[in-house]
């Protein structure tokens, strides 16, 4: 019994050695694939280690826009994986070779780098729902921290994201109907005889207070065929005083 716990001790021990073999700035860089599994983590190789702005092939789809790609094909790779056995990270170098110019002093071109945290993500949904525009937004993040380096792309990914979310689950006019309501507006609609919507008129309670003091001038006018379901759509205006 003695004899196989001093084995394991040993085993271990010449194990604990190997791993110390190739080291880069402290982290191990030699692997046994026997002993590694990889730990569900934001540390891993494919989120992490790899190139992924220059990776791959940029693969063209059949749309009319023009496209473009940060994609090089660039093969730099490297691997991380979490031994549970030694209860540490190992770091394998897969490809050690770029084929484009390094980054630069200033990141602001990374997307890893342009990304909201947290309390910036909810500083943006808060002002969106105030109707405060992007420009706007970013400058405020900007002021708020001085190395923020995000750019007006990143404020209307998020505010795409918002909106998404808010649709979850929920049909065009189930969303139409929700701001309506959310926000107070004034509106009347009318239903044809299969309970779909035939007309809806709505207005902003400002509008309204302001229309009912200056009601002596409408401008209206209505836009057709330009829209999705190709109903028409009426636009009033008033005029002030002032």
């Amino acid at each position: 019994m003695a004899e196989s716990k001093e084995k394991r001790r040993e085993e271990g021990e010449k194990a604990e050695e190997e791993m110390k073999e190739e080291t880069l700035f402290g982290i191990n860089l030699s692997t046994r694939d026997e002993d590694v599994s990889t730990k569900k983590s934001a540390f891993s190789t494919d989120q992490m280690f790899r190139s992924r702005e220059k990776f791959g092939e940029y693969k063209a789809t059949n749309t009319s826009r023009a496209s473009g790609s940060r994609k090089t094909n660039c093969k730099f790779e490297l691997q991380g994986k979490y031994s549970k056995v030694f209860d540490r990270w190992t770091l394998r170098v897969k490809c050690d070779e770029h084929n484009h110019a390094p980054a630069q002093q200033h990141m602001e071109g990374h997307l890893l780098l342009r990304r909201l945290y947290v309390d910036e993500n909810r500083l943006v949904e808060n002002l969106t729902r105030k109707h405060v525009a992007p420009r706007h937004i970013l400058s405020t993040l900007k002021e708020q921290n001085e190395n923020h380096v995000s750019v007006i792309k990143t404020i209307y990914n998020a505010q795409q994201k918002i909106r998404m979310h808010e649709k979850a689950g929920k049909t065009p006019m189930q969303v139409l109907m929700s701001i309506l309501l959310n926000n107070n507006y004034l509106y009347e609609l009318t239903r044809c005889s299969s309970n779909e919507l035939e007309n809806l008129f709505f207005v902003h309670p400002t509008s309204w207070k302001i229309w009912r003091a200056f009601p002596h001038v409408l401008i209206m006018d209505a836009t057709y065929k330009t829209k999705k379901y190709k109903k028409p759509f009426v636009q009033i205006v008033g005029v002030t005083s002032t």
